[in-house]
């Protein structure tokens, strides 16, 4: 045997194993990736899901709701393509199309939620801005409309700030039940002020002569509080008055 021949024999053996260490380590590279995507799938399905049924039905319209089920829907399909036996993942594909087939007559079936304290609210908020950045990224991977999705962001911005009016409707009439027109009176003021600081007033209109009209409905009540205050303080400072009168007269026949 030449040695020619074994050095080519040692060169072929090496790159055989160079060879075959690439295409072992390509393989891994490739499982990885496939379950990296196949964890990044089932979270964002089951994020979606949570957001859409679990947001309270006055921050959602019918429309918006049956877009957030043709995207889920996707997540789904890829999800079966490596997971064809998933019954769990099987079943919500066929609610999903179920929900999808009614079309038109597709209704919302969140419950609407009361809002009572601000810990309430901020959850509410988390929902939105992440239902937001869900939409967002479905638009910018092209998994939805353009249009349709720019309509549902803009929605989405709208009800954020719909999310503040509505608390602070509800807090401002739960002051003024309990006799606390003051309180309420700068609970009406921050949502006045809310709405003005947007940019587009337009959505927000009817709720803005709404939230003025409570605010000069407090303003008369505070205004009759103090009326009544200064009425009674003057009453008092009279009673006082006359009766350091007498005192000073009794006094005087006594002396």
């Amino acid at each position: 045997m030449s040695p020619a021949y074994i050095v080519a024999l040692v060169v072929g053996g090496v790159f055989a194993l160079l060879l075959l260490g690439y295409a072992s380590n390509q393989h891994e590279k490739h499982k990885l990736e496939r379950a990296r995507r196949r964890s990044e799938l089932n979270e964002r399905q089951m994020r979606l899901a949570s957001l859409s049924d679990g947001l309270p039905g006055q921050y959602l319209h019918a429309r918006l709701k049956q877009g957030l089920h043709e995207l889920e829907l996707q997540f789904v399909q890829e999800i079966l393509k490596d997971e064809p036996d998933n019954k769990k993942i099987r079943l919500r594909e066929e609610e999903l199309r179920s929900r999808i087939a009614q079309g038109d007559s597709y209704q919302v079936a969140n419950a609407v939620v009361g809002l009572h304290g601000e810990e309430q609210v901020r959850e509410v908020r988390f929902q939105l801005e992440s239902l937001y950045a869900q939409l967002r990224r479905a638009m910018q991977e092209g998994l939805l409309p353009a249009d349709s999705c720019q309509q549902w962001l803009h929605y989405l911005q709208e009800q954020l700030v719909n999310l503040y009016l509505d608390f602070f409707h509800t807090a401002g009439q739960n002051h003024l039940q309990r006799g606390l027109p003051r309180q309420a009176r700068l609970v009406f003021e921050r949502a006045v002020g809310l709405i003005k600081r947007q940019k587009n007033l337009q959505p927000f209109g009817e709720r803005l002569k709404a939230f003025e009209t409570l605010l000069d409905k407090t303003n008369r009540i505070v205004m009759e509080h103090d009326q009544q205050a200064a009425s009674q303080a003057s009453e008092l400072s009279e009673s006082m008055s006359e009766e350091t009168e007498d005192s000073w007269k009794k006094k005087q026949v006594y002396d």
